[in-house]
């Protein structure tokens, strides 16, 4: 590739801090964007051995299974179904519909559902490449469509995970927090060097967090969610302890200060975002050079913005809980957070893919950000006109067909770029 070739495929990693380029009528991808990612080839990082162990004995067996005219899209909408249904149960019993008051609401029967339906979803998530390549199928759309039902789900996880940990609401928002803008940073690496991280050495990926999750939520089922509140450390010992992060923890669960088992799994999780973000910084400064890599950085305004709202925004949090006296329910203001990070993140996919400019300050944010502050601004929402709950309310309204707008018109531009349908096969191979 000539230097002139070069500098014009990685036009769109310069800096752009609000005003992307204009696109035409009513898409959301220019017309270089859409030559780009028809050429666009899907190059996915290291794998696991577990990977390597189920893809022949369990994926690509049960893809075999599949009939030649199913669609690879079709397989990941299945997929995504079971963390529907997942969602759907757990917000169900998370709210205390249920009119129940206690941890008690969570019946075993949900536990062991959660963890099929997780189990379901990633197997399926594994297939839907496998069936692409078996039917000659596999386009730009499918890494498209794959990917952005990931971000979506990750709402369906957050809810697997409450339903077992019961974490009260500030703990709760910095774990979805941290799962999202971690989802967001994957793709953000991929955007600079061109490759998905998948894993961190031969142990440790996401088929190995997917499949965990799923088992931690069946043996819950199994042998009840008790066992990850077992106390590992007497009150007298962490007393003596001068840990301020382990301190925090443990005051913010309200245990007595007590270490329980929900607490060194959350330390964990900590410690594993921490070296996963950091060796993502390290490859994309590796990869685009010091003088590129501070506009990298800035990219990461737009989700740590959302972030540091969502925390702040937990202060105001008898103000726009319905059930204060179920604190695992994850009141609408997430949601709208879910929502936004899933617009952001789909965005930085199709652009990544597009080789178009992804603007550092991304305007979706906003509506996020005024809500908040607005809230904080009338008296922590008490003399909000329209009350703090509606207002979290209508922006969860706004974000959810922002999205479904946004998703439908990127895929219709796609489809009529390449001339395929999104859930039909335009011509079916025989085996």
């Amino acid at each position: 590739m000539s230097p002139s070739e070069t500098s014009e495929t990685n036009s769109h990693l310069g800096q752009i801090w609000i005003l992307e380029p204009k696109i035409p009528n009513d898409g959301v991808l220019t017309e270089e964007g859409l030559v780009q990612i028809a050429n666009h080839k899907y190059k996915a990082g290291s794998y696991t051995l577990l990977d390597t162990y189920l893809s022949p004995r369990l994926w690509q067996p049960l893809t075999d299974l599949l009939p030649l005219w199913l669609a690879p899209n079709v397989v990941t909408t299945i997929g995504g179904g079971y963390c529907l249904l997942s969602f759907l149960l757990s917000t169900w019993y998370l709210s205390g519909s249920t009119g129940a008051e206690s941890e008690d609401i969570i019946p075993r029967w949900l536990y062991l559902s959660n963890g099929l339906c997780m189990f379901l979803y990633y197997t399926f998530d594994c297939m839907d490449g496998k069936q692409a390549r078996r039917t000659g199928s596999s386009s730009p759309l499918g890494q498209l469509f794959d990917h952005g039902m990931d971000c979506v789900c990750n709402l369906s996880h957050l809810q697997l995970v409450q339903c077992i940990t019961l974490l009260p609401p500030r703990l709760l928002v910095m774990l979805q927090c941290s799962l999202q803008f971690t989802f967001w940073q994957a793709q953000w690496e991929e955007y600079y060097t061109g490759i998905l991280p998948h894993a961190t050495g031969d142990y440790c990926g996401v088929t190995e967090v997917n499949y965990g999750l799923a088992m931690w939520t069946i043996s819950a089922g199994i042998f009840g969610p008790e066992v990850y509140r077992i106390n590992l450390i007497s009150s007298e010992t962490v007393e003596s302890w001068d840990n301020p992060l382990l301190n925090w923890i443990i005051a913010e669960s309200k245990n007595q200060k007590a270490v329980q088992v929900r607490h060194a799994i959350a330390l964990g999780w900590t410690m594993m975002i921490t070296v996963l973000i950091s060796l993502s910084w390290y490859r994309v400064y590796k990869t685009v050079g010091p003088q590129t890599f501070p506009s990298a950085m800035s990219k990461l305004m737009s989700p740590l913005l959302l972030c540091i709202a969502a925390v702040y925004t937990t202060d105001s949090y008898h103000h726009y809980v319905p059930n204060e006296s179920f604190e695992g329910f994850v009141p609408s203001c997430w949601l709208a957070l879910g929502l936004a990070f899933c617009l952001i993140t789909i965005k930085i996919i199709v652009y990544s893919m597009a080789k178009m400019g992804y603007a550092s300050l991304q305007r979706d944010i906003l509506p996020f950000i005024v809500v908040v502050l607005s809230i904080h601004w009338f008296d922590d929402g008490a003399t909000l006109p329209i009350g703090s709950s509606t207002l979290f309310a209508v922006l969860d309204l706004y974000y959810f067909v922002r999205l479904i707008s946004w998703i439908r018109r990127a895929i219709f531009q796609l489809c009529t770029h390449l001339k395929i349908h999104l859930f039909r096969l335009k011509d079916v191979k025989t085996q």
